[in-house]
């Protein structure tokens, strides 16, 4: 009779007759982990941490900065944006570079804005005015819209 082999091909027990073929995804019995033990056992302890995780731990770490005379804390790297916004208000052409370098990347410029600059200032302008100004420049815008509507109905 003929010895039968399982239908995969292999032979079912170890000591069969034809030697373990040592190669490619196959290492020799020796060096082949033990039953209930697997991995790197030298390998890098849990809890160790990469480039990634201790970058995003420096850029995220609290600092302290002063804000109109405030003390806030607030994470480094707007600390770091604050500095560089700074820096390119002062007519620093590098840190302006920067700076619409990284709003271009941020895609701020796409975006329609929600007020322009003019407007900012003229409302700051207008909530500097007491209250007697702030009329006496009603009545004169008004006055103004007038001449303008007559001058429209002219042309």
């Amino acid at each position: 009779m003929a010895e039968q082999k399982p239908p995969n091909g292999e032979p079912d027990s170890p000591s069969s007759e034809e030697p373990y073929a040592v190669g490619y995804g196959r290492p020799p019995k020796d060096f082949q982990f033990k039953k209930g033990q697997s991995g790197n056992d030298k390998g890098r302890p849990k809890g160790s941490r990469n480039l990634m995780s201790e970058l995003r731990k420096i850029y995220t770490e609290p600092v302290v900065i002063s804000v109109g005379g405030k003390q806030q804390h607030v994470p480094a790297i707007v600390a770091i944006a604050l500095v560089q916004r700074q820096r390119a208000l002062n007519a620093d052409p590098r840190a302006a570079e920067a700076v619409f370098k990284k709003v271009k990347e941020l895609g701020f410029l796409d975006e329609a804005p929600e007020y322009s600059v003019c407007d900012y200032m003229y409302r700051e302008t207008l909530s500097r005015l007491s209250n007697s100004a702030f009329d006496e420049l009603y009545k004169l815008e008004k006055e103004m819209a007038e001449k303008y509507r007559k001058k429209d109905k002219t042309h």
